[in-house]
């Protein structure tokens, strides 16, 4: 833990320092709901996303009725609008830092949370995946998921979305070979 905290005071404070102060308290004993909303804040920017330990941490300190929400207020990703030199446009995926906190959530709301970033990922990158700049599918995180959670819990949630029109099993695959 150690190294964890020397890892947060190199970073830039406050959030840094908030995530360290509720770390302590929460150690002390169970956090009070009054430090929700701090805590949402704080692991809502970059700096937290370099001490993600100590976040999931008190996360899971926090009874499930308060961790999801707060887990939930990362987003997974983010869109922006791109034109080709041809005039075609498409919208470019970039996945943010709530992919760090899914796992942090209660496991069905988790695996919801992930089945639609799946489903929106599928829906809204029709661009071609050679474009310059194109964000793929975070694998990487999605993998790191996959092993928090469970293969068999997230075959079954992708497999639900075998009806949908966009499904792509070379993706489902990729993501299920953690």
């Amino acid at each position: 833990m150690t190294g964890q905290v020397d890892a947060a005071l190199d970073v830039s404070p406050p959030k840094s320092s908030v995530l360290v102060a509720l770390l302590v308290l929460a150690r002390s004993g169970p956090l009070p709901e009054r430090w929700d909303a701090l805590l949402r804040g704080a692991i809502g920017g970059s700096p937290a996303q370099r001490i993600p330990d100590i976040a999931r941490e008190l996360l899971a300190s926090l009874p499930p009725s308060r961790r999801d929400p707060i887990a939930e207020s990362v987003p997974l990703h983010a869109w922006t609008r791109v034109e080709l030199e041809d005039g075609g446009v498409f919208e470019r995926h970039r996945p943010l830092e709530g992919w760090v906190y899914l796992a942090a959530g209660t496991k069905e709301r988790a695996l919801e949370r992930f089945a639609d970033a799946v489903t929106a990922w599928l829906e809204r990158s029709p661009e071609p995946r050679d474009a310059p700049g194109h964000d793929p599918f975070p694998l990487a995180r999605a993998r790191a998921f996959v092993a928090a959670v469970g293969r068999d819990s997230v075959r079954a949630t992708l497999a639900a979305l075998n009806a949908h029109a966009a499904y792509d099993a070379e993706l489902i695959e990729a993501i299920l070979r953690a």
